[in-house]
């Protein structure tokens, strides 16, 4: 994500970006391991300012990140997740919905000294044979997005 800086954040590299990694995960924990105890796994997602996660199924604390989670009822799939590094997380706000398959956050520009607040909208997109409804169900997706921020 490449939303520029006017001004420095305490404790943030002054690279002028943000850098976001977008993941499904397909549930925190494999062969009863959390998925994030992987040294390898760790050293990547620590190279990302924010990071979505889909098919989270449950929390699990990344050291360094403030994590927010919308978790269904269903532990079978889905769930979405924004982390967000700890010492910019003043500058991130949750924008309250009702789905658990979508979780909204808002980049606050006077925090990061961009033109425009950025947000930031993790999805997980259930397949239609999935039971429940899928937001998408029926339809063919279709991506929009304004990068002029």
């Amino acid at each position: 994500m490449g939303g520029k800086r006017k001004n420095g954040v305490p404790g943030y590299s002054s690279c002028g970006v943000v850098s976001l990694l977008s993941w499904n995960i397909n549930s925190m924990v494999s062969c009863g391991n959390l998925k994030i105890d992987d040294p390898i796994t760790l050293e990547l997602l620590n190279k990302h300012d924010i990071i979505c996660l889909q098919e989270v199924r449950t929390e699990a604390p990344i050291p360094n990140y403030a994590g927010f989670f919308s978790l269904r009822n269903s532990q079978r799939s889905g769930g979405v997740a924004i982390l967000i590094k700890r010492n910019i997380v003043e500058g991130f706000s949750v924008i309250h919905n009702a789905n658990p398959d979508i979780f909204i956050g808002k980049l606050c520009h006077k925090f990061f000294g961009f033109d425009k607040d950025i947000f930031i909208i993790n999805v997980y997109a259930r397949p239609e044979n999935a039971s429940g409804t899928s937001i998408l169900s029926g339809e063919d997706p279709v991506l929009c997005v304004d990068t002029t921020a």
